[in-house]
Formats: C-alpha cells, structure tokens, sequence
C-alpha cells in the first residue's frame, strides 16, 4: 500500500500576544517636593515688661524672616495675622511663625515685670522735749528712685510730698514711702 500526499503545502503559523493588564515597573515616582526644604524661618522680637509680677499688661511684638506672608500663633495657640501679644502675665511664652507653605519657626520670649528699685530711707528723729510735749519730728529722705511720697501711722493716712513730720509726742511711729506701691520703711520712736 502507498500512501500519497496530493497538494500538501507547509503552514507556518505565527501567534501575537497582547496584554493590557496592569504592569508592575522598578521605578517608584519620586515624592512630592518639600515647600520647606532650603527655607528656614526665624522668629525674633521684643518683649514689653509688664508693670508688676502679677500684672498681665506685659506684651510680645514678634517679627519672622526667611519667607513672606506669616500668621503667629502664640502657645500653640490659634494663627492670626499679627505678631503682637497683649495682655500677658509674666512668664515664658513661644511665638511660631507660619508662611503660607505651611513652614515654620518657633521662639521663645520671657516677659517679665519692672523690676523694683533698691530703695534706702534715712530718717533724723528730734525727740520731743519732754514726754508730754508734742514737739517732736521725723524728717524721713528715700533715695533709689523719684516720686516719693510719704505718710506716718498713727497721725494721718494720706501721703505728702515732704518726709517731715513735726509735732509729734513720745511714741513709735511707722514712716512709709511710695512710688507705685506702699512700702514701710522704718519703725521710729520719739
């Protein structure tokens, strides 16, 4: 038996695939960029002293460089457009400044209270003649600072210019001198 092959032609097949799947890449995108990075915000500014330590008419004026358009917060507090702080008590604060990127600064300020002066009272006692008489006086002079006034206990409660007080009788009298606030000085006896 013969076997024949009549017209047979060789076939060559070719197969083209196409994916349209998601693909998994190396390369990661880089990150977005930083608004901070090459800036740096420095905060600085004055402090205005508060009158007494526990006074709260202390203030900050706080300015910031390194960008432009700042709002301040005061303690973590919320921003606001200027950077002055009224109405503080003495105490630490910090003052951050932000720029409209969102970069910021931070400074710490200390207000604190006028400090009060050292004050030295002389006082020259002319005692009363005898302990009957009221001819005795007290000329009391204070030094460390300006605007004093004075008053003695036991004879009147209002204060005056002079630290001269005459016609006093045998006794013990308290002189007390002021500036802003009253302070005793010294006990003196006629």
């Amino acid at each position: 038996m013969k076997i024949q092959f009549y017209g047979v032609a060789l076939a060559i097949l070719s197969f083209t695939f196409i994916y349209t799947g998601c693909s998994k890449s190396s390369v990661t995108p880089p990150p977005p960029s930083n608004p901070c990075a090459g800036k740096t915000i420095t905060v600085t500014g004055t402090t205005t002293l508060a009158s007494t330590s526990t006074a709260t008419n202390g203030a900050i004026n706080a300015t910031a460089t390194g960008s432009t358009n700042f709002t301040f917060s005061l303690n973590g507090g919320a921003f606001q457009a200027s950077g002055i702080f009224n109405n503080l008590a003495v105490g630490t604060y910090s003052v951050t400044a932000k720029d409209a990127a969102g970069c910021t600064g931070s400074q710490s300020f200390s207000v604190t209270s006028i400090p009060c002066p050292t004050i030295t009272i002389i006082a020259t006692v002319t005692q009363a003649s005898s302990p009957a008489a009221g001819n005795g006086a007290i000329a009391a002079t204070a030094s460390g600072s300006t605007g004093f006034t004075y008053s003695i206990t036991g004879i009147s409660g209002t204060y005056q210019a002079s630290g001269t007080f005459t016609g006093l009788a045998v006794g013990s009298y308290t002189i007390l001198q002021k500036m802003l606030m009253v302070v005793p000085v010294q006990i003196l006896s006629v």
